[in-house]
């Protein structure tokens, strides 16, 4: 999987819409959007929140 197929399935498996994660981590649901479509990448400070909101490790979210 991609770091964006990963992004969503992990939002997904917590029960979390785009707009609660996006909130979570301090960024706009937009840009959690383009996160998960590929568009963009998350930074490093920004992806550090996402593993810490989905519980998971950097590691892990890109392993295809």
């Amino acid at each position: 999987m991609s770091l964006a197929d990963n992004i969503k399935f992990r939002r997904k498996e917590k029960g979390l819409s785009q707009c609660e994660l996006a909130q979570k981590i301090g960024i706009s649901q937009p840009t959690l959007a383009q996160y998960e479509k590929g568009v963009r990448s998350p930074s490093m400070v920004t992806g550090v929140e996402l593993d810490r909101a989905l519980g998971t490790t950097a590691e892990k979210l890109v392993e295809e």
